[in-house]
């Protein structure tokens, strides 16, 4: 995957709560402080904002990537997890085994996850490519071709 090593895996997952906690922080602030919302909705925005902090960021970690590949190349795969987690939730409850509640629970909680393993993903792909670059193959890239330039005018 991109060569994605684990080094850069434990840099994402150091990185991701310091991107996804300030736009937590920030939608706390508006709805409980300036809105006045009770805080009994807790659960629920705070899946929302987890879900959708978590893909925005992602996408704009994939949009950044400039490599010979898409940084998404199997988005497929990821509609087939957010549909798979539809069932998974949901069947038992049309079963009658789950509550709706619990139902409910079960499918924001696996959205989130989802959503933060997608960011951490994303953002390991982004720091594998940055952290890829190396001045010194640059500057021997260049060497080469400054050589070969040469080479054509002495010709």
């Amino acid at each position: 995957m991109k060569d994605v090593g684990w080094a850069d895996v434990i840099i994402a997952v150091l990185l991701s709560p310091l991107l996804v906690l300030p736009v937590v922080g920030v939608v706390y602030v508006m709805l409980f402080w300036v809105i006045g919302l009770d805080s009994t909705s807790f659960e629920y925005w705070l899946s929302a904002t987890f879900i959708a902090a978590c893909v925005v960021e992602g996408l704009m970690f994939a949009s950044l990537y400039r490599g010979p590949d898409p940084a998404i190349e199997y988005w497929w795969a990821w509609l087939l997890v957010v549909t798979a987690i539809l069932a998974i939730a949901f069947v038992p409850c049309a079963a009658g085994v789950f509550s709706r509640e619990t139902s409910f629970e079960l499918a924001s909680i696996l959205y989130v996850d989802v959503a933060m393993i997608f960011l951490v993903v994303m953002l390991s792909i982004f720091v594998s490519t940055r952290r890829g670059w190396n001045v010194f193959e640059k500057r021997k890239i260049d060497l080469q071709s400054d050589t070969k330039t040469a080479m054509l005018k002495r010709l």
